[in-house]
């Protein structure tokens, strides 16, 4: 058999699995009206997070790093300069915590003109800014189906036609997507897969016709997914996967195949470090090339959530909300879904080229993800590479699932029946797995495009909060324990852009999610002791990875905050807040989190304490968000 051929498995109807003819003429106008069907919740989401400082960047009303252009700003958090960080810290817009080195600054220029043409064309409108978002996901379908045809027509037995029509429904639908669609600062993602998966499908014709301006016109569209964001890599894991496992050339073709998008790679990440963008200093980001043993433990921790995820059994927001030993379960979990899997995975995939083209196709697209903290909105285009590996198991399993089935009533002793028993449990597995990806997706999308909609509006009622209806000229509001570390930075964003007066500072002591012990030990010095590790919870540690010392020391406008005690990771145990003026000033307006707003917050008397219980939990983020939006209150 020719070693570079698919080869079909055992038992598959070998005609039926190298017949493609493309797709019915309604399949694509059926699915892309599914599709806003099911998206139809993101239309009612309001900004969130980053989308508040997008539109200041925008309207030129604020500028992180000293540079004019959005086009390079927009994206950037922090610049590693540690002046102007200290600066965003006493704004408010980096918590108290944050390194002073930090470094979260991204380049994706031509997302960036995508949101200036919402500015300029349609500034106050959410729908039609909503709608542009769900037009590049339609794009990113299309794109994703095109691929899937253009395998099956270009290697006969990777896909039927039913094969490439079931990989279509199940990327449009995956319930994975929802904030990548629903968030507009995402945008970037669906931007560049679109990009990606074209430029995919002309590298294919290119080594399939022989025709160099195909190649040339791959190789613009990489660059061009590159400037859209950098998620664009993962065309390299295609790409590799693709020369690997299906390309139908000699080694050396393969080989020359991948040196075009390898050499743009290149270039494109000497120019990225060159002109100061990356992440520095993150105890989320991990640099593969100057710390490659801390991004291969890290991608240990992390592989594994991933996957559980595109298996439809996790979500891998849950790690990051998660204390301590949940961490240690839900990645326990992870293992285990996966290791079940390969059971019925792994023996078919070696024998069939094409599940081994998508299941490397998906490792390597998780590999450049795992340099951050596990998050579902980064899976877009894997999932093109899971989607495609799912519906092949199902073709190869369906005549084995048929002839298992009638095999086990003519199994005629015990050994017979136990080996059979074994097989259709597999096989049982995979199409579990199959129906489980097809049914649940199509449900728990809206859902959590629902959810996000609760999570957007939070941010608003936080920020508008009845407390708030007073004089906060000059004031500082002072935050014992807001839900998480992104509610105080949205805070004055929010108040801004609805017209409402705004305080001359916020400051955050801690978050909701730990309960936490105050102290006071004199008229103007409250000491925190938080009663869990806060930093590695609700993403609060984007902004530190190295740990504190006893007497490590932050001062902002009217408050010193130094770190007394600490644990043996480093983790603070006691943290003084001391205030410029008594605790009981006018000056300042004490709150804290309770039943889902601010209310003004009491703080003990000299030499006393006050016990503050946590006010939320990561369900809190996740589930609960998601039946509040179908009217159920958890």
């Amino acid at each position: 058999m020719n070693a570079t051929s698919p080869v079909s498995v055992t038992g598959t109807d070998a005609g039926a699995t190298s017949r493609c003819a493309g797709w019915p003429r309604w399949f694509l106008p059926c699915l892309l009206t599914l599709t806003i069907l099911e998206c139809l919740p993101a239309f009612w989401c309001g900004k969130y997070l980053d989308d508040w400082q997008h539109v200041e960047i925008l309207r030129g009303e604020f500028d992180v790093t000293g540079h004019e252009s959005p086009l390079t700003e927009y994206f950037t958090f922090a610049n590693g300069d540690p002046e102007q960080t200290l600066e965003r810290i006493d704004q408010a817009r980096l918590p108290w915590w944050t390194d002073q080195f930090l470094k979260l600054r991204f380049l994706r220029p031509l997302s960036v003109l995508t949101h200036q043409l919402d500015e300029t064309l349609w500034p106050d409108s959410e729908w039609l800014k909503r709608a542009h978002s769900l037009t590049w996901y339609l794009l990113a379908i299309v794109a994703a189906a095109c691929v899937y045809r253009e395998l099956a027509a270009a290697r006969p037995g990777t896909l039927t036609t039913a094969g490439v029509c079931l990989a279509s429904v199940l990327f449009a639908i995956d319930d994975i997507h929802a904030m990548t669609l629903g968030w507009l600062a995402n945008r970037n993602l669906l931007i560049t897969a679109t990009f990606v998966l074209l430029a995919f499908r002309l590298h294919i014709r290119w080594q399939i016709e022989r025709n160099h301006w195909l190649g040339a016109a791959a190789a613009l569209l990489f660059v061009i997914a590159l400037l859209t964001g950098e998620s664009a890599v993962a065309f390299g894991a295609f790409v590799f996967a693709w020369a690997v496992t299906l390309h139908p050339g000699t080694w050396r073709q393969r080989a020359l195949s991948i040196l075009p998008g390898l050499l743009i790679g290149v270039v494109w990440l000497a120019c990225y470090r060159r002109f100061g963008f990356g992440a520095v200093a993150s105890g989320q980001y991990i640099n593969p090339v100057s710390e490659p043993f801390a991004f291969l433990l890290a991608a240990a921790h992390r592989l594994p959530q991933f996957l559980a995820a595109l298996a439809g059994t996790s979500i891998t927001e849950l790690t990051s909300l998660a204390h301590a030993a949940k961490k240690i379960q839900l990645w326990w979990w992870a293992v285990g879904t996966i290791g079940l899997l390969s059971v019925t995975v792994v023996p078919l995939a070696r024998r069939d080229r094409s599940l081994q083209f998508w299941g490397l196709a998906t490792f390597l697209s998780l590999l450049p993800q795992c340099a951050a903290t596990p998050v579902d909105r980064v899976l877009l285009l894997t999932t093109v590479a899971s989607h495609g590996f799912i519906a092949r198991l199902l073709e190869l399993t369906w005549p084995l699932l048929k002839k298992r089935l009638a095999s086990t009533a003519s199994a005629t002793t015990d050994l017979e029946l136990q080996r059979v028993a074994g097989r259709r449990s597999s096989i049982l597995l995979a199409w579990t797995l199959g129906t489980l990806q097809l049914t649940m997706p199509a449900v728990v999308l809206p859902l959590r495009l629902g959810g996000l909609c609760v999570l957007a509006e939070r941010h608003v009622t936080a920020a508008t909060s009845p407390a708030f209806d007073q004089p906060l000229a000059g004031r500082t509001v002072v935050l014992i324990n807001p839900p998480n570390v992104f509610y105080s930075a949205t805070l004055p964003l929010i108040r801004e852009q609805r017209g409402l007066d705004n305080p001359v500072h916020v400051r955050a002591l801690l978050t909701g999610l730990v309960s936490m012990r105050l102290e006071r030990p004199d008229d103007r010095t409250l000491i925190v002791r938080p009663q869990a590790d806060f930093l590695h919870r609700a993403f609060a540690d984007v902004y530190r990875r190295d740990p504190f010392t006893v007497g490590w020391q932050r001062q902002l406008t009217g408050l010193q905050i130094e770190v007394r005690e600490v644990d043996s990771t480093g983790n603070p145990q006691a943290i003084a807040f001391q205030f410029d003026v008594p605790l009981e000033s006018a000056s300042l307006l004490w709150l804290e989190w309770r039943d889902g707003r601010y209310v003004p917050a009491s703080w003990p008397q000299i030499g006393e304490t006050r016990e503050v219980d946590a006010q939320v939990t990561a369900d809190w983020f996740g589930i609960d968000a998601i039946l509040e939006s179908v009217g159920v209150r958890p």
